[in-house]
């Protein structure tokens, strides 16, 4: 079976060579980049954030776009929640501490695992122009003062791939920029719940992974590898 692996570089780590491993053949077909709007405005905007009691980061490619603007991490005032395992990896390679991560790892963990908190206080939210409003929503549903502030945005990338029969998608930004062509006839997986509705407006089925992991993709094909092939 050909898999194409859509998600950016390092996350899943290790799953294209197990896939390998056990017979399959992998590509990397990336179908969506990010590029940090590092203008004066944003930069300010996003500054004012860390008078906030919380910065919630709703994916690894925030944490990079608030690095980009040159914007600190370690030792801020505001404590530091991430939507999972990734993008808390990512706040300590720049030498943040995480206070919180979501459970489960979705925008819907991230919110719930905040309102369990005692001290909750004003949330910054750095985020993509095509973020989900979901995190915003349901903090706000309880009365939580957000700031957005967009500090990236997405730019598709060519679909450059031979014939696949399987494609694995780790966002709804990239399930709206995969080809029509390409969706309509392979196999798609998702990585969570957001990616599934994606995948489903545009009249597609896909099969959504128990957590947003390798080994859950891996432990995916491996219970129906067979049916995809």
């Amino acid at each position: 079976m050909k898999i194409a692996l859509t998600q950016s570089e390092g996350r899943l780590a290790g799953l294209a060579a197990a896939l390998t491993e056990c017979g399959h053949e992998v590509v990397r077909q990336p179908l969506i980049r990010t590029e940090p709007l590092r203008d004066d405005e944003v930069k300010g905007r996003a500054a004012q954030l860390l008078g906030c009691a919380w910065l919630l980061f709703s994916s690894p490619n925030a944490v990079e776009a608030w690095r980009a603007l040159s914007l600190p991490l370690r030792e801020i005032r505001p404590n530091i929640g991430v939507v999972g395992e990734k993008t808390a990896e990512v706040v300590r390679t720049f030498g943040g501490n995480v206070s919180l991560i979501g459970e489960p790892q979705n925008a819907e963990g991230l919110a719930d695992a905040f309102l369990k908190q005692e001290v909750k206080g004003t949330v910054g939210l750095p985020r993509g122009e095509r973020s989900l409003k979901t995190l915003q929503a349901r903090l706000e549903a309880h009365n939580i003062q957000t700031f957005p502030v967009t500090i990236y945005k997405t730019v598709a990338c060519s679909w450059t791939s031979e014939a696949v029969d399987a494609v694995v998608l780790a966002s709804p930004s990239a399930a709206g920029a995969l080809p029509e062509e390409v969706g309509g006839r392979v196999k798609l997986i998702s990585l969570g719940p957001s990616t599934s509705a994606a995948i489903a407006k545009r009249g597609w089925r896909c099969v959504q992974a128990e957590a947003p992991s390798a080994e859950a993709v891996l432990k995916l094909f491996m219970t129906f590898g067979k049916e995809v092939a």
